[in-house]
């Protein structure tokens, strides 16, 4: 995973094994996310803490490109199949976050 720094200043805890990472302690499966259409999730923190999708201050995102598949067969037995994300596709940019 690409991650980016979007501004100077600390960050959230952030780790990452394949196409699983975990920021804040909120696990985003990015496999699992993958659509058809471009994905955003976005991790914020409100009054009551940090929480997927639910704050007023973003501190991170996790970008995730839609699927991409290839035909598989010939003629009229062709199957398009979704080809396995690659975790080097996916984005995470952090905000500053004191905490």
């Amino acid at each position: 995973m690409k991650i980016r720094n979007m501004a100077d200043g600390p960050v959230v805890d952030l780790s990452v094994a394949g196409a699983v990472a975990t920021i804040a302690g909120i696990e985003i499966d990015a496999a699992a996310r993958q659509a058809d259409s471009l994905v955003t999730v976005d991790i914020k923190h409100g009054p009551g803490g940090i929480a997927e999708n639910d704050g007023d201050t973003l501190i991170a995102s996790v970008v995730i490109l839609p699927k991409q598949y290839e035909e598989q067969g010939e003629g009229e037995a062709a199957t398009l199949v979704a080809l396995p994300l690659d975790p080097n596709q996916v984005q995470i940019k952090l905000w500053p976050h004191a905490g």
